[in-house]
């Protein structure tokens, strides 16, 4: 153990001493360098760095994942805090890519056409389900510019109303059709993807409803494929549908 020896010292003396010291110390250290300006990168060059779009690169600024400044109304993005922001990105794309996606699902429903009305008319559909009327009429439209389509398919009007209404889009597949069905829950708009499906004479339709699904227009022939394949094999995801053997004959059949 090391022995110390204490000595009166006035407070003046102290400071000198501490003063020196510091001194000493300043000037034997390594002289510091000039710290350089962090680069500061416009949105688009920002974008271009990281790969992206400006909207994902916006998106990511909105939710705060990636820092930012600003300099009066222009917005600035350090270089050096880029990579961050892209090795987020890149960990919750692998997480996404490795996760298996859920097929999704749908509801049923299969329309005989009466002849004297023109209506389609349903004769069966997956038990609890009620989204899509009792009656269906494909019509000519006078906006297909508006709708993408020659015609629709409604329903009856009820209370000033159509029950159902969407437009009859085509697909790769002559007897498939598609549409979109819109609704509000709570206040907020939900979007819903119908498939419909003509036997070859036109007499019988199944339509299948997926519930608050929204294919996006990048995605949309993919996913129309891959429902199709899915209902001529009698996929997992179709459910069970109990109609007349005469009518699933007819329509299967023609698939």
């Amino acid at each position: 153990m090391n022995d110390f020896i204490l000595s009166p010292i006035t407070l003046d003396e102290l400071e000198t001493r501490i003063v020196n010291r510091f001194k000493s110390e300043l000037n034997s250290a390594t002289p510091l360098q000039p710290k350089q300006e962090e680069e500061l990168l416009t949105s688009k060059q920002s974008a271009k760095v990281l790969g992206v779009s400006l909207v994902t690169l916006h998106k990511w600024k909105t939710e705060g994942r990636i820092p930012f400044c600003r300099m009066g109304t222009r917005v600035r993005f350090k270089r050096s805090e880029l990579f961050g922001a892209w090795i987020l990105y890149l960990r919750e794309r692998g997480r996404t890519m490795a996760s298996k996606p859920t097929p999704p699902q749908f509801k049923t429903v299969t329309y005989q056409l009466n002849d004297e009305t023109n209506y389609y008319q349903k004769v069966s559909c997956d038990i609890g389900f009620n989204k899509l009327p009792d009656e269906l009429k494909i019509e000519e439209t006078r906006r297909p510019e508006q709708i993408h389509s020659s015609q629709i398919i409604r329903g009856r009007i009820k209370n000033g109303r159509y029950l159902f209404f969407t437009g009859l889009l085509t697909t790769e597949f002559p007897d498939f059709f598609f549409g979109d069905h819109y609704e509000f829950v709570n206040g907020n708009k939900k979007n819903s993807f119908v498939l419909f499906h003509f036997s070859k004479d036109k007499k019988y339709l199944n339509a299948y409803f997926y519930n608050h699904f929204k294919v996006y227009p990048k995605r949309r022939k993919t996913f129309i494929r891959e429902q199709v394949e899915q209902i001529k094999k009698g996929g997992e995801s179709r459910p069970p549908l109990v109609v007349p053997n005469h009518f699933t004959g007819q329509l299967f059949n023609d698939l």
